[in-house]
């Protein structure tokens, strides 16, 4: 995947792994997959460096009928720095709206969920091998978050499968 001449390296990947897993197990739920896609962007969240704290702000997870974040706060620079917190809201509503409408309206069959970062910018810090980053923050946050939180993205959606709802 590109965007800007950015190329992302290992995401496909990782995916790949995780939803090979996700499609053995039988009579997944969207309920499911929707504690799994939270799951995957709570362990992104921490993760994320963290300047202003907007990047991680910006942090969603949609699904075919809802999205889980509709207007997060994002925050003003400090010591003269703009930043344009109203096209950071607008971009991520895009963003959401957009992530939303590419998933297929047969949800309900094949539940599907998607987790990402709305602002401008998250692709740039996500790719940045080279920069520093305080203790505990790193480059590949999200795609880290499906690697390390595997057995728990796993167990979340086998939690809420059909077969287990028989009370």
């Amino acid at each position: 995947m590109t965007r800007s001449g950015i190329r992302v390296e290992g995401l496909e990947n990782a995916l790949r792994t995780v939803n090979a897993q996700i499609k053995l197990i039988p009579f997944r739920t969207l309920k499911g997959m929707i504690a799994a896609g939270l799951t995957i962007q709570r362990r992104a969240q921490n993760l994320v460096p963290v300047d202003l704290g907007n990047l991680k702000a910006s942090a969603f997870t949609t699904w075919a009928t809802k999205a889980s974040s509709s207007s997060p706060s994002f925050r003003q620079g400090e010591k003269g720095r703009k930043v344009d917190t109203a096209k950071l809201a607008a971009d991520h509503a895009s963003v959401v709206a957009q992530s939303k409408a590419s998933l297929s309206p047969r949800t309900f069959v094949h539940p599907q969920v998607e987790v990402g970062f709305s602002a401008n910018y998250a692709i740039y810090v996500h790719e940045d091998m080279e920069a520093a980053h305080k203790k505990g923050k790193q480059a590949k946050f999200l795609q880290e978050a499906f690697v390390q939180g595997r057995s728990d993205i796993i167990k979340a959606i086998e939690t809420e499968t059909i077969m287990k709802r028989s009370d």
